[in-house]
């Protein structure tokens, strides 16, 4: 019972075993892991949070342009008159 159950654990971790092996090989990170120093990594760790630091910022900003501005629903050129006449009317302020 016992070469049953081996059997079965062989067969079940072979393929996690070789997927490990292939993420442990095409890993983008695996240059951190060689001997780089520890300022090194704190100078890559630093520009990246910049960088999606910037990136979100923008997308934020895109974002609330296209949702919440009037002038984004203009750029169309269907909307010019209903723009016109929503910026005459009492509704403009809601």
């Amino acid at each position: 019972m016992s070469g049953l159950l081996e059997t079965i654990k062989r067969i079940i971790m072979a393929p996690l075993r070789l997927a490990e092996k292939i993420l442990k090989f095409f890993s983008p990170f695996r240059w951190l892991e060689k001997d780089m120093p520890l300022k090194g990594k704190i100078i890559i760790a630093v520009l990246l949070l910049a960088i999606f630091g910037v990136v979100g910022y923008g997308s934020f900003r895109f974002y609330d342009f296209t949702q919440n501005n009037p002038n984004f629903c203009v750029s169309c050129h269907v909307m010019k008159e209903a723009f016109e006449t929503w910026e005459a009317s009492v509704h403009q302020e809601i």
